[in-house]
């Protein structure tokens, strides 16, 4: 078992990735009470009808989110068992995707916060932070990750063998 600092940055990636998507299912619960609550009123809905603009958004907002946490238990699972040693290749490609995914999800539910009623401003700006601050994390495990594989690579070439 390799339980390292690379198994604690996945850990905290996994929790991050369950509390954006349990905060989002929130979110949404809030925003349908929100709607009904102004249609009661007669009041018109501002422009945005959720904190991620709309459908497209909240869709990609959900496959980011519970994607990612699929995705993430994979590679704790992975590390855990030391198997991620040989695949250095793929688990950047998912740590850079990660980094996009949440980094535009973050972008979008911030972009959001002038548009959507008062009552979701603060669930916008929440959901928005955490996911930037998951995306800057999985950018960490990535130069992480890298900074693992150079030095492990250096180690071995600078061990001296014996003639025989």
């Amino acid at each position: 078992m390799a339980c390292d600092g690379g198994a604690v940055f996945k850990v905290v990636l996994l929790i991050l990735c369950v509390v954006c998507l349990v905060y989002k299912r929130y979110t949404d619960n809030e925003a349908i009470r929100v709607f009904y609550h102004l249609e009661k009123l007669s009041r018109e809905w501002p422009l945005l009808n959720n904190i991620t603009w709309d459908e497209n958004g909240a869709l990609l907002a959900d496959v980011t989110f519970g994607g990612f946490a699929i995705v993430v238990l994979g590679l704790l699972i992975g590390q855990l068992c030391g198997e991620l040693k040989r695949t250095r290749r793929m688990v950047c490609f998912f740590l850079i995707l990660g980094c996009v995914m949440f980094l535009v999800v973050g972008g979008l539910c911030l972009a959001a916060v002038d548009q959507v009623p008062h009552h979701l401003v603060d669930n916008a700006i929440v959901l928005g932070v955490l996911s930037i601050i998951t995306g800057l994390l999985f950018l960490l495990d990535l130069a992480v990750t890298g900074n693992r594989k150079s030095s492990s690579a250096t180690s071995r070439e600078k061990t001296p063998t014996k003639p025989m």
